[in-house]
């Protein structure tokens, strides 16, 4: 499960980005820089995340290695 911080991190900016994608949506002239900003939030939410999976593979791999090793020195 990922921390509490970083969901919460992924949160707020999930809000900001339904703030200015919604500003975007109710203009009925050019808004491309509330585009841009709903474009830069979205993939700063995919790289949070992409981060946290790579961190959750490689502690889970951390700890199969451990549980090997402890499963090999026990007795049958």
């Amino acid at each position: 499960m990922m921390p509490y911080l970083e969901r919460l991190k992924i949160k707020i900016l999930k809000e900001e980005l339904l703030y200015f994608l919604n500003k975007y949506n109710s203009m009925d002239h050019d808004g491309g820089h509330y585009n841009t900003t709903v474009s830069v939030l979205n993939e700063r939410i995919l790289e949070l995340q992409r981060e946290w999976n790579r961190k959750d593979a490689r502690h889970r791999r951390q700890v199969k290695k451990i549980e090997d090793k402890y499963r090999k020195e026990q007795p049958d």
